[in-house]
């Protein structure tokens, strides 16, 4: 059976999981270990159903919070509607302090800095949850510190492939030629390019910010 999440911290009202990357929080398609809140009532349901007393009910877990599909990280699932609706209104008014690591492209000159640039809908983009920088957006505050500039080492890629001989080079055997097809070798080497490892404080929760703000 395939791991379904890792556990960080899990008692009677609530669940806390580390969200892998490439995972969507809620289901795009009908498998079940599509994406997490699926995964999540598997589990909660083979622990009910393991001790499950006569007239019990099903587990009903609310994900607290969501990340991105592309994004790893903490995400609380709350076992009853009490507790999400307690810690729903926590997050509303900012009672909790979010904090991220992204890798950018490029050297970052500044150890530290806050990227102040309003959100709204990209008018022009083909992607309906696409948005940007506007004017007339809503607000959208963005801190951010370096924690390390680096870069990555280039390396050498090999690739091989066979050649068809000249008509006239295959009846050759005199030069060590057998066959009609001959086995080429190839290197491509990229240099290395620069990166930066950003630690990453939204103070204001829009929609795909911290992705834009660091584009």
């Amino acid at each position: 059976m395939e791991q379904l999440f890792e556990i960080v911290h899990e008692d009677d009202e609530l669940l806390v999981i580390n969200k892998p990357a490439d995972l969507v929080c809620h289901p795009t398609k009908g498998d079940v270990y599509s994406s997490l809140i699926s995964r999540v009532r598997m589990y909660l349901a083979g622990q009910v159903s393991s001790r499950a007393e006569p007239g019990s009910s099903a587990a009903s877990p609310h994900l607290v919070n969501r990340l991105d599909r592309e994004t790893s990280g903490v995400t609380v699932v709350a076992k009853n509607p009490a507790v999400a609706g307690e810690l729903g209104r926590i997050w509303e008014t900012r009672g909790v302090e979010k904090e991220y690591l992204a890798i950018v492209h490029g050297h970052v000159q500044e150890e530290r800095g806050v990227i102040d640039a309003p959100l709204g809908k990209d008018e022009r983009s083909k992607v309906v949850v696409k948005d940007c920088v506007r004017a007339d957006g809503a607000a959208a505050v963005t801190e951010f510190f370096v924690e390390r500039r680096f870069e990555k080492a280039g390396n050498i890629q090999h690739s091989t492939f066979n050649a068809q001989l000249p008509a006239r080079e295959q009846s050759h055997a005199d030069l060590g030629v057998e066959s009609s097809m001959l086995n080429v070798e190839c290197s491509q080497k990229y240099e290395s390019r620069p990166f930066t490892l950003l630690r990453v404080l939204p103070r204001t929760g829009r929609k795909h910010q911290i992705r834009i703000h660091l584009a």
